[in-house]
């Protein structure tokens, strides 16, 4: 994962099980949230994102003489507000001294798993609705043949199940791309964002030598432009492709997280001994602040 994810545990009187929930939340795959997602702490309960316009360019210039300054542009708001989330597990004193140590420990594990899990499908949800209701701040569907700019409207769409002919089709459009005043942003792919039932087709597709299995005479160019990455979160059909360098510069999916996890135990309750771990989080799932640096393949 390309972000630390820091819990809090206090009062634990088991340290094995403490340390078990650490173990689980650190070991569990969020490849989702690896390649595409900002997170960072926040204090308030809203976070406000903004698209700026770019600046036009380099201009004549004469020696000894300052350039004007263009002013700051910003073309679009919006905000996310934080939720709070709450997973509460426990066992009796009977079973905590009955139950196997190692099922035990798998157990609470599963617990520490569950905010990174959390958050994966969260974000799967905003990339299977990126032909739907998940936006920018263009108020455009993140895939779209219609995004808005100073020059026109862009695409970043290609609507269509992934095949080596496609593939090809969404790496000139992101090869293609122009910021919001219709210059080429010049970024390049490095990522194909697949469903399982894509896995193979995408590995076959950034690794075979050929362009087809029964044409030998067209050779796979585009071998190697990209790698595959595998989300089990996103649904049947998906694929997308990604610049990720450009895409977290300009469209990054913000997740500020205002509190959490914080992991505490309750010993007791009702005269009855038991052994009980409550997990908090608030936070917050934006949409992409821009579309560049992705194209959205099928959804």
């Amino acid at each position: 994962m390309a972000f630390t994810l820091s819990s809090t545990v206090t009062g634990l009187t088991d340290p094995g099980l403490a340390a078990a929930v650490l173990a689980g939340e650190t070991s569990t795959e969020t490849p989702i949230t690896g390649l595409l997602a900002m997170i960072f702490p926040w204090a308030s309960g809203s976070y406000d994102q903004a698209l700026a316009a770019p600046p036009s360019g380099y201009t004549s210039a004469v020696e000894g003489q300052e350039v004007t300054p263009e002013a700051f542009d910003q073309i679009g708001t919006a905000s996310i507000t934080s939720a709070e989330r709450g997973l509460s597990y426990s066992l009796s004193m009977t079973a905590y001294r009955t139950v196997p140590r190692p099922l035990l420990l798998s157990a609470f594990a599963a617990v520490g798993a569950k905010a990174p899990r959390f958050f994966e499908a969260q974000l799967a949800e905003l990339l299977d609705d990126a032909e739907g209701t998940t936006t920018t701040i263009d108020g455009v569907a993140w895939g779209s043949a219609a995004h808005t700019s100073a020059v026109g409207n862009m695409s970043n769409l290609v609507n269509a199940a992934l095949t080596f002919s496609n593939y090809q089709t969404a790496v000139e459009l992101l090869l293609n791309q122009e910021d919001h005043r219709g210059d080429i942003m010049g970024g390049s792919p490095t990522a194909l964002l697949v469903a399982t039932d894509n896995m193979v087709l995408a590995r076959q597709i950034l690794g075979a030598t050929h362009a087809a299995a029964d044409d030998r005479s067209q050779p796979n160019v585009l071998a190697g432009s990209a790698r595959a990455v595998v989300a089990a979160d996103l649904a049947d059909g998906h694929w997308s492709l990604f610049s990720e360098p450009q895409f977290r510069a300009h469209g990054a999916l913000a997740v500020p997280v205002v509190a959490g996890p914080i992991l505490t135990e309750d010993a007791q309750e009702k005269g009855t001994f038991r052994y009980r771990v409550d997990g908090r989080i608030s936070c917050g799932f934006g949409s992409p602040v821009d579309w560049r640096g992705s194209v959205i393949g099928d959804t």
